[in-house]
């Protein structure tokens, strides 16, 4: 191949024969390239005596410009040896600017390959890390949903520990007032007259015979009466109203140390007076403008007492009506006329309230 190149080279020389010497030299630079040891090639400078040169003279001056042609084209002419040896020579600075070049190159893929590598590591670190920021936000939201799952959870433990607290105590409660119910004493209340109505300087009179009796399974203390007579006008016509008044009072008084214990299906009979002033009975004449002396009187009662189950006072009420027998009729019951003075035992009747009657709690 080289061989061919510069076979083409010296054609070109040689048909550039006619052309200025300056194009020749740059067409063909190694056939006028000065060779070593001519003057040309000498080194020039002060120090440095250069070889004459043969000018020509008159003996030589025809002959001048004909060896000047023949130089140039021994000059022109190509030698094989000189162009082997320069082709030798200009093949190794070929091959090893190629070497150079692929070194380069190769230099070149092996600084892109480990950019490359650092980039592919670089992205790979950053997949890693969005990796972990997203299993970290993922723990993250289930241990939300799990902080969630166990708020609920420890609220609905709470709430049927607080459900099942209330049904322990209702229970409680329950089983207290079961007990209570089944244990407690009952006071029982039997009213009947123990004497005459009579009158004296304080009122009417009015004897009254109570037999209070323990119907339950445990002692009943404290067991006290409170006893209260009035005369039905316009004004106190409600006798519920009148019992329910005097169990409140009962209620917020202080209980008492003393009264009557009774035991279980026991009883005890108290005689008890009670007095209805002369100014009341006169306000029940006055509704008629005293043209009418009849009056109806009415006792509202409850007995009080305590018991060992309860922190509490127990009440058991009554309400009785006091009337007069018609002597002609006996089932027939009159007002009491307290114009006509005392009334006799037999001649009384008392009987429960048909507007209400007796209670417990």
């Amino acid at each position: 191949m080289f061989h061919k190149k510069a076979i083409g080279l010296a054609a070109v020389c040689a048909a550039s024969r006619q052309a200025p010497r300056w194009l020749r030299r740059s067409i063909c630079p190694l056939a006028y390239a000065p060779r070593k040891g001519s003057p040309e090639s000498a080194p020039s400078g002060p120090d440095v005596p250069r070889a004459p040169i043969n000018s020509p003279g008159p003996e030589n001056a025809s002959h001048g410009g004909q060896d000047q042609d023949q130089r140039e084209t021994e000059q022109a002419a190509p030698q094989p040896a000189a162009i082997e040896k320069q082709g030798g020579a200009e093949e190794p600075r070929r091959e090893g600017g190629k070497e150079a070049g692929r070194d380069d190159d190769d230099a070149t893929r092996r600084r892109e390959a480990a950019d490359l590598a650092a980039q592919q590591s670089m992205a790979a670190s950053a997949v890693k890390m969005l990796d972990l920021t997203f299993a970290q936000i993922i723990v993250g939201i289930l241990g939300i949903v799990g902080l969630g799952v166990t708020i609920y959870y420890t609220r609905e433990t709470a709430r049927a520990a607080r459900g099942a607290t209330i049904a322990a105590r209702d229970s409680v409660v329950l089983a207290k007032d079961s007990l209570v119910l089944s244990q407690r004493p009952w006071i029982l209340v039997d009213v009947s007259l123990g004497g005459p109505l009579r009158y004296d300087q304080n009122g009417m009179n009015i004897t009254l015979d109570l037999v209070l009796t323990n119907t339950g399974e445990t002692p009943a203390f404290q067991v006290i009466p409170h006893i209260v007579p009035y005369i039905r006008t316009q004004a106190r016509f409600d006798d519920r109203a009148e019992q329910t008044k005097l169990a409140e009072d009962v209620k917020i008084r202080r209980p008492s140390r003393f009264g009557y214990t009774i035991f279980p299906k026991r009883g005890v009979s108290v005689s008890w007076t009670v007095t209805i002033p002369h100014a009341e009975i006169a306000a029940a004449h006055a509704e008629f403008e005293g043209a009418i002396t009849f009056v109806t009187p009415f006792v509202v009662g409850t007995v009080s007492y305590v018991f060992t189950l309860s922190d509490k006072a127990h009440q058991t009420g009554i309400i009785y009506q006091l009337a007069r027998l018609n002597p002609s009729n006996p089932r027939i019951t009159l007002a009491i006329d307290t114009a006509a003075g005392d009334v006799p035992r037999e001649m009384l009747a008392l009987s429960e309230s048909s507007l209400g009657g007796p209670y417990i709690d």
